[in-house]
């Protein structure tokens, strides 16, 4: 039989146990449950024996040396809820069965350490006991009137010799005490207690440590009537100016928990691990010196400064050149921390030297050690933004402006950092941007072109970010002194200043000098990145005459101006005729403040034309010369006496309209789109016959000529980001890839056959210069009949090398000649697509007009012909809108039936010629749109219809040549189906 003592089941609680089980649960739900089942349990009202309460705490403490699951969470609830139920102040009369120095003992005996014990036990031990001491503070229980001052004390020495002995356990030592002077302050005799720390604070040589310096900050911001001694800190504040150096070392060796200096006896451990954890006193600090009485006593109380302590505590220190990764992690966990809360006027503050060398240095490249520091340090720049756009713009200023940012920041570190706080910039305070990018477009970090170029090339375009991303932009009620107005304005300005003008003459000693020079690509570039601009305005403001004709105001002002000096030489007969230009533009703009409806359309639209012919011509364009004169006549014709020539003036507008079409550039795409769009209704039959010649131009170099002046065309294509040629020419490759037509599939054997004829011809040539067979003849030939140029004199190499020149010459021209095809195709295609953009303006305004139907039958041969889908496809697309927008209810009035039978005899017989799908479903909408008018104005027009109809059929069935799809005669049967029915 076993000695072994038997545990007798029915003394066993299992509701206790499964109560402990819960209260190490991962669950938080459950720990409370737990906690409260445990609590009534031993609750006063239960009157537990004094050994069944000592057992309960026993077990409790003993939990909080266990580092299973989150069994210190749990047991420290119930810990601190119980002694707060059985030592504190309670209203019934039941006497205590505990009192506050045997649970002192008990804890401390739970949590001595005896005998040979593994380190990870030990620790356990020292945490329960710290756990333990702190639910003292947290229950309250020490501040009631039935606990001695003496408890306070106790429990303070608990803390302060595991902050001794232990120096990972400091901070969270230090951390209790600095919770603790905060909740003392509704205590009463709170003093007594907040004095008790700053006593034993000292004597135990931890005031000047991290933990120190914040419960120190603590307790005098709380508790200013709390005497502190004189001999710790210089004006008992480590915020003195002199302790400047000390606070910067304390808080630097805050991962070692260790005193400054320690003294030779001091039994204080030292530790020398590291913590990826910032230490709470950088905030507590931190937030001190930000503290308003603070910032308003500092010059009184000679108190440290924000910006002296970002420089030496953190720029200085945590950020120097030998400062360690570890420190210079701390230094981006507190810079994200300080981002957050440090006022608007300190920011530029926080944008530090070394810090910004370190961030963009740690930014550039993902192999970097603290790469994702430097990331999550830009995200917290943009959560500020967030919540406070206001300070965008003082965010970049820090980030691009010398010394310390750098315009180029987005390149140098390869994010979009800078192109994101663009976005984010809110209006108010833009003007100031617009005087920062002049500072780095005037005065350059580099006194190397390239960069210099660069970085104002990266200026530019910063500012073409700003004014794409307005989108109050395209709010109606847009004032001319708004924000937004206001900027574009000063950065069109700024743009033009240095796109027109060169050094101002007799520059004084005092006044700011470029440097270096700004080069001739450069003033290009500017003129590019105005041309972007105003693009996007035309595109999204309802008033986008306000910034163009301050832009041109603004370049003639300087000009008139003596000591500019205007990069554009113009004659004099060239200077009068841009006086005159400008004498009408005034008056246009004067006429356009007072019309209204159309009118001021009209007039906005014109004035847009006249500023942006004077920008072309201060940009040197020589035709925009000769568009003045006849921008002037149209002035006489349809602004200043309206005359019965007021078509014909409005045809010759639509020349100048499609002279600026032809250009690639979005900007005078937009620009002739607006302008067409006002004047649409007065626009004649000749006009649209003037449109719709240059859609049956050939798609050839015999067409380019016929339409353009090569000459002009050569020098147009300059401007880098408002040219819209490369979307064309990349759909033109995939057109000629995908063979579309039959007739594209003919062309490129003919193209193949020539080119291998050329390829021949070259051969024959060359063979018969180097006196050689040709290259198929040479496979054959034997070694021993080759020629050799050892053979020939100086005199015959002499002349064999003029023979090769010529030879090449001529194949570099055959080259040449295939490149031109190709460009003169391109030009063709984009001029095309431009103008049936503008048709498609005139059919969704005008399709009312009867005038309108003549468009039909050259839109289909346009459709027929055409060896480009993108031609094609916007062909269709406008028939379809034109069929779409012509309902029963909104038909065109047609004074001659006659006429409209003949457009669809027309229209029958363009679909009885050989063309794609897309050609024949063409000719069908555009024959039913036909009978629909002409059904609309009287339905017995059916019965020519039908005969019109009758004889196309009749052509399908007996003419072998007629091409009609089935496709068309059977749309004519649903639609008559339809019809009938309504």
């Amino acid at each position: 039989m076993s000695n072994k003592r038997r545990r007798d089941a029915a003394s066993i609680d299992t509701q206790l146990i499964e109560i402990y089980e819960d209260l190490a649960n991962e669950n938080e739900e459950i720990r409370l449950k737990a906690a409260q089942s445990l609590l009534r349990k031993a609750s006063i009202e239960s009157s537990p024996s004094k050994e069944e309460l000592t057992k309960v705490l026993t077990r409790l403490i003993r939990g909080l040396c266990s580092g299973r699951k989150a069994a210190r969470l749990g047991f420290s609830i119930a810990f601190t809820e119980l002694i707060a139920q059985h030592l504190g102040v309670n209203e019934q009369t039941t006497p205590r069965q505990l009192d506050f120095l045997e649970v002192v003992d008990i804890l401390i005996k739970q949590t001595d350490i005896s005998g040979n014990v593994s380190g990870q036990e030990e620790r356990d031990h020292q945490l329960g006991r710290l756990f333990g001491a702190e639910a003292f503070i947290e229950s309250g229980v020490l501040f009631n009137a039935k606990t001695t001052k003496d408890a306070w004390s106790q429990i303070l020495d608990l803390i302060f010799g595991l902050a001794q002995k232990k120096a990972w356990l400091r901070e969270e030592c230090g951390w209790i005490l600095y919770k603790s002077v905060k909740t003392l302050k509704v205590q009463s005799n709170s003093s007594i207690y907040a004095q008790s720390i700053i006593d034993k604070l000292i004597a135990n040589g931890l005031a000047k440590t991290p933990e120190g310096v914040a419960i120190w900050l603590g307790v005098q911001s709380i508790f200013p009537d709390v005497s502190l001694p004189s001999s710790v800190w210089q004006r008992e504040s480590p915020l003195h100016r002199k302790e400047k150096a000390s606070l910067s070392k304390i808080l630097k060796e805050a991962s070692t928990a260790g005193p400054l200096q320690p003294e030779a006896n001091s039994k204080i451990a030292q530790n020398s691990s590291w913590s990826p954890n910032l230490h709470f006193a950088w905030e507590v600090v931190l937030s001190a010196i930000l503290l308003p009485e603070t910032l308003n006593q500092s010059k009184s109380l000679k108190l440290i400064t924000f910006a002296d302590f970002w420089t030496e505590a953190v720029d200085n220190s945590l950020f120097s050149y030998s400062a360690s990764d570890q420190r210079k992690y701390w230094g981006f966990v507190l810079f994200q921390r300080a981002i957050h809360i440090v006022p608007e006027n300190f920011i530029s503050i926080v944008f530090s030297a070394n810090l910004m060398r370190c961030f963009m240095n740690q930014l550039a490249s993902s192999d970097r050690y603290l790469h994702r520091s430097a990331e999550k340090a830009v995200k917290a720049i943009h959560a500020r933004i967030e919540t406070d756009p206001s300070l965008a713009v003082t965010v970049l200023m820090c980030l691009l402006k010398p010394p310390y940012g750098r315009v180029n920041f987005d390149q140098i570190t390869k994010t979009k950092t800078i192109e994101k706080l663009l976005v984010q910039a809110n209006d108010n305070n833009l003007s100031d941007l617009v005087q920062c990018y002049s500072h780095i477009i005037s005065s350059s970090s580099s006194q190397d072109d390239k960069t210099a170029s660069v970085e104002r090339q990266v200026s530019a375009d910063h500012l073409l970010t700003v004014v794409r991303s307005r989108h109050t932009l395209a709010d109606a009620q847009l004032s001319s002194r708004s924000q937004t107005a206001l900027f574009i304005k000063q950065a069109l300005a700024l743009m033009a200043q240095y796109a027109y003008f060169g050094p101002k003459k007799n520059t004084s000693p005092d006044v700011e000098t470029i440097s270096p020079p700004i080069s001739d690509t450069t003033r290009s570039m500017f003129r590019s990145r105005i041309a972007s601009c105003l693009t996007h305005v035309l595109g999204k403001c309802k008033q986008p005459t306000m910034f163009i004709y301050d832009l041109v105001s603004f370049i003639r002002l300087q000009d008139q101006q003596d000591e500019s000096t205007p990069t554009f030489e113009a004659d004099q007969g060239v200077s009068e005729l841009m006086n005159k230009g400008w004498t009408i533009l005034e008056k246009v703009h004067s006429k356009g403040k007072s019309a209204q409806g159309p009118r001021q359309r009209f007039l906005s639209a014109f004035e847009l034309l006249y500023a942006l012919v004077l920008l072309q011509i201060y940009n040197g364009d020589a035709d925009a010369v000769g568009m003045l004169d006849d921008l002037k006549s149209c002035y006489d014709t349809l602004i200043k006496h309206k005359s019965k020539s007021e078509q014909a003036s409005t045809d010759a507008l639509i020349e100048i309209l499609l002279s600026f079409a032809a250009k690639p550039s979005a900007l005078f795409r937009r620009l002739a789109s607006q302008v067409f769009s006002t004047c649409t209704s007065n626009i004649s039959q000749e006009g649209l016959q003037s449109m719709t010649k240059i859609l049956e131009t050939k798609e050839s170099v015999a067409g380019q000529d016929e339409l353009f002046d090569q000459e002009e065309l050569d020098g147009e294509n300059d401007d880098a980001s408002d040219v819209e040629v490369a979307s064309i020419s990349s759909q033109l490759d995939e057109d000629v890839t995908s063979n579309v037509t039959s007739t594209d599939n003919d062309e490129d054997d003919e193209d193949s056959t020539a080119a291998a004829e050329e390829l021949a011809a070259f051969d024959a040539k060359l063979a018969l210069a180097l006196g050689t067979r040709p290259a198929t003849d040479d496979l054959n030939a034997n070694d021993e009949n080759e020629s050799s140029d050892e053979d020939m004199n100086d005199e015959q190499m002499e002349a064999l090398d003029e023979h090769l020149e010529k030879v090449f010459r001529e194949r570099k021209n055959v080259t040449s000649n295939k490149s031109q095809k190709k460009d003169a195709k391109e030009a063709i295609v984009n001029f095309k697509c431009r103008v049936l953009e503008l048709l498609d303006i005139y059919i969704k305004q005008e399709h009312k007009n009867p005038l309108a139907l003549q468009l039909l039958v050259p839109l289909l041969n346009v459709i027929r012909i055409t060896k480009t889908a993108l031609v094609s496809s916007k062909a269709c697309d406008l028939l379809g809108t034109y069929f779409k927008l012509c309902k029963p209810n909104s038909v065109p009035e047609i004074p001659d039936t006659e006429r409209v039978l003949e457009v669809l005899r027309a229209v029958h017989q363009q679909a009885a010629k050989d063309g794609s799908n897309a050609y024949s479903s063409a000719c069908s909408k555009a024959s039913l749109l036909l009978v629909k008018i002409l059904v609309a104005q009287n339905r017995e027009h059916l019965r020519l219809i039908e005969s019109i109809y009758s004889k196309t059929h009749e052509s399908f069935m007996l003419d072998p040549k007629s091409k009609v799809k089935p496709s068309f005669f059977s749309d004519w049967l649903n639609w008559s189906v339809t019809a009938r029915k309504s």
